[in-house]
């Protein structure tokens, strides 16, 4: 336990890095003379390996290895095929690239790219493939603090009454019920049949990453009960399995490929993004998936005036990060408001 964290510390891996001087290939005859496919594959090689080491989280590698290949993309369609031809301008221009559907992408969309970019040319370099990282000239301004928006007790109507988009649907009803208790998007994306205890009104999340803990939520809302009991009825009778159905995921259904961390988040985020569109509550940049739990934050504070059943609500293990979603602001409330001595000056707390 530390001052501003609870709980067991959470164990870290960080890229390896290049070390002193960078030492070229010998089979290169200058810096990035190598095809970006062909370095993308080694790199990404790597990669692999340092997870099978544990050198560095899988769910961290998992989103660098799908940012890296969409840069990749981006250059070739640009008419750039080498290592040593991608300059920052290119990568500004990949980063800004808007969302398919023409939206602009989130700050956090672009610093994610960003770091999937540097962490590329990083491994480039480590690997001998360049002794640049053009990725280092791309400028993000990096709020200071998270950014929060949460939504209206109207919003929130809005979308339970547009969830059921069909007579039959139940899912997406169902992932919004997850969120509205208190999960997030990867967290929801993980929730099988048999972490549903409806006898004593509660769900079991987890896989939520290195940020948030595995942890019960109430099924505290009448609205969430009926989404998540009608959505597990309809897996019931589709079952053509019984012995396989406690293993089903709630609300992820998976395309025929290997259902990963980040593409049960991208399914969820996805699905739950075209609800909120749909009922009219998405603004670009301002509202969000998060905005969601947000409002669960809220309501949980005014229920309760403690940051501890917030930061556990939401898995959280920093008091001061529950606090700021819900706007406490303990420091000025419980601090001795006299000026310091002379010749001191306030400062945070290392």
């Amino acid at each position: 336990m530390t001052r501003r964290r609870a709980g067991e510390p959470r164990a870290r891996g960080r890229l390896l890095v290049p070390s002193g001087p960078i030492t070229l290939r010998p089979d290169l005859d200058a810096s990035g003379q190598v095809d970006l496919v062909h370095a993308l594959r080694l790199v990404h090689e790597d990669w692999d390996a340092q997870v099978a080491r544990g050198t560095v989280s899988p769910a961290v590698i998992s989103m660098y290895r799908q940012a890296s290949g969409a840069m990749v993309s981006f250059a070739a369609a640009m008419g750039v095929n080498t290592v040593g031809q991608v300059r920052p301008n290119l990568l500004v221009r990949w980063v800004h690239t808007p969302r398919p559907d023409g939206d602009p992408v989130t700050l956090n969309t672009r610093l994610a790219r960003r770091s999937a970019a540097r962490a590329f040319f990083l491994t480039a370099m480590r690997l001998g493939l360049t002794d640049q990282n053009p990725a280092d000239a791309v400028v993000e301004t990096k709020r200071q603090s998270r950014y929060v928006h949460s939504l209206t007790d109207a919003q929130v109507r809005r979308l339970q009454q547009c969830a059921p988009h069909t007579l039959t649907e139940t899912k997406t009803p169902a992932a919004l019920a997850l969120l509205l208790l208190g999960a997030g998007t990867r967290e929801a994306g993980h929730v099988e049949f048999r972490d549903v205890d409806l006898l004593h009104e509660r769900v079991w999340v987890h896989h939520g990453g290195e940020r948030f803990r595995d942890r019960w939520l109430p099924i505290d809302s009448q609205w969430a009960a009926e989404a998540i009991t009608g959505r597990m009825k309809a897996l019931l009778m589709n079952a053509t399995d019984t012995r396989t159905l406690m293993g089903t995921a709630l609300v992820y259904e998976s395309q025929r490929v290997e259902p990963t961390a980040v593409r049960r988040q991208a399914a969820v985020s996805g699905a739950v993004l075209a609800l909120m569109k749909r009922a009219r509550v998405y603004e670009a940049g301002v509202t969000r998936p998060e905005s969601i739990r947000e409002w669960v934050a809220a309501r949980v504070f005014a229920e309760t005036e403690s940051v501890a059943a917030v930061a556990e609500r939401l898995g959280m293990a920093s008091l001061d990060g529950a606090a700021h979603i819900v706007g406490y602001d303990w420091v000025s409330e419980w601090s001795i408001d006299v000026p310091a001595p002379e010749g001191r000056s306030r400062r945070r707390g290392q």
